[in-house]
């Protein structure tokens, strides 16, 4: 869906891979699985806002759940499954800075 409107995508496919592509690539928006091999997204998410600039890098929790993981230190959250016009809707405040 967002290679059909242009953006840039990298898939990693599991949390250990994300961390390796985030120390090696500056990323504007990360989408977030929680859950993912080896540990959690909200693991991830930690470890990867120690390595980022919080400010050029946003973090969407994607998930099945309705947590409130904004108050666990993700930039939003999305709900599976995903339909094109919410994933639009929520990266549109961050892609309009890019």
């Amino acid at each position: 869906m967002l290679e059909d409107e242009c953006f840039n995508v990298d898939f990693a496919s599991s949390a250990a891979e994300a961390l390796i592509m985030v120390s090696q690539n500056n990323y504007d928006i990360i989408l977030m699985d929680i859950i993912m091999p080896e540990f959690t997204g909200t693991d991830a998410m930690l470890k990867i806002r120690k390595h980022i600039d919080k400010t050029t890098t946003k973090i969407i929790a994607h998930t099945f759940s309705d947590n409130k993981y904004i108050n666990l230190g993700f930039d939003g959250q999305l709900l599976k499954p995903v339909k094109k016009m919410c994933l639009l809707k929520i990266l549109n405040p961050y892609w309009s800075d890019l």
